[in-house]
């Protein structure tokens, strides 16, 4: 019996080691305008100036290290190269026997959405998903593209995942739960047309947020250290809140919601801290029932971190069903190769289990059976 297809449901690209190529794809008048960062491989110069923005920090970053390796260099390393290069990802997949790649970006992709020009923020993002479409050409049934959204302006948003999806053949599209060039929380009727769009492609909204733009912790913390290790959960926590009390669950019951890169431990707590709040007074107010109700719904999936402890208990309370594998492939903090193994070696989860996590659950939220 073969077994089951492995689908890494959030895997990333990163085109600036490849930004001439990038560059060209920019539409006029925006092209001449945008340049490598010559002393920063994971930056371009926009008019003059590094973009994504620096982080502001106030201490030095001498924590930030992967062995003996900075952190700011790590993508640098050829080990890396997957990421800009589609026939070494490949091959990365076959080591880990991965047989579908969703594809998220890097800091290039993510700060599209959030530049303060929306003509250029809406010219970047077009050029960053014409580039993962080509990455993807030469293994289109192994590399899915996952589109980034100029939410700057939202005409613009349904056009582009339109022509990611129709044109470019991408399986869902990504969103940050909040990017300030659309100043809205994602209950806004602002972004219905744009929900409205991916339930007809019948394509998934994955909140995806990342440090290139402002998060509730930009004021609290300054380094990276202090900031990434609640950043990504907690812009979860919000969104899903925002989903499901906002409406936009009820009023698009066919569209299907992912919440990545946060990892998967905070999803119970969340679930019942809500819950007790709307149980105390809010109860009757939503049309499911309760907010665990929507958690466990077929319009929820939540990606996992493979190593994290809690990932059996949460699969006891949201289901199985719910959870996605995701590599993370090769942000600083991925492991690679083994990235499958810690799920696959779990005693608290059945055979079963570990197939719908591993890529069963992928296959459903993408459309990919």
């Amino acid at each position: 019996m073969k077994p089951p297809a492995i689908i890494d449901a959030d895997g990333h690209v990163n085109a600036v080691p490849v930004m001439g190529r990038y560059c060209e794809l920019l539409e006029e008048p925006h092209r001449s305008r945008v340049r490598p960062a010559p002393d920063n491989p994971l930056k371009m110069l926009i008019d003059g100036q590094v973009w994504p923005r620096e982080q502001r920090q106030t201490a030095p970053n001498t924590l930030l290290v992967r062995g003996e390796a900075p952190l700011a260099g790590w993508h640098e390393q050829d080990i890396c190269s997957g990421m800009w290069d589609p026939h070494k990802r490949v091959r990365d997949m076959d080591v880990d026997g991965i047989e579908v790649a969703a594809l998220f970006p890097g800091r290039i992709g993510m700060g599209s959405p959030g530049h303060p020009d929306v003509a250029l923020g809406i010219a970047m993002t077009r050029a960053y998903n014409t580039w993962v479409a080509e990455y993807c050409n030469p293994y289109p049934k192994r590399l899915k593209g996952v589109a980034v959204v100029p939410v700057q302006d939202i005409e613009a948003s349904v056009a582009e995942v339109r022509r990611c999806v129709e044109e470019l053949g991408f399986v869902g599209a990504s969103v940050q739960n909040w990017v300030p060039a659309a100043g809205r929380n994602l209950d806004d009727p602002f972004f219905d047309p744009l929900w409205a769009e991916a339930q007809r492609l019948d394509i998934p909204i994955c909140i995806h947020h990342n440090l290139v733009n402002y998060s509730v912790l930009e004021e609290r913390f300054t380094t990276y250290l202090q900031k990434k290790p609640i950043h990504d959960c907690t812009e979860n926590m919000l969104a899903v809140q925002s989903l499901i009390y906002g409406g936009v669950m009820d009023r698009f019951p066919e569209l299907r919601f992912a919440f990545m890169e946060g990892g998967i431990g905070w999803v119970p707590f969340w679930m019942d801290r809500i819950g007790e709040y709307h149980e105390e007074f809010l109860t009757g107010s939503l049309a499911r029932g309760t907010p665990a109700d929507y958690f466990r719904s077929e319009q929820c999936f939540f990606s996992c971190e493979a190593e994290e402890q809690t990932i059996g208990y949460v699969a006891q309370v949201i289901g199985a069903d719910r959870i996605l594998y995701a590599s993370d492939y090769l942000h600083h903090d991925a492991t690679f190769p083994g990235s499958t193994r810690p799920i696959e070696e779990r005693e608290d989860l059945s055979d079963n289990d570990k197939a719908k996590i591993l890529g069963g659950n992928a296959s459903t939220l993408y459309r990919l059976g």
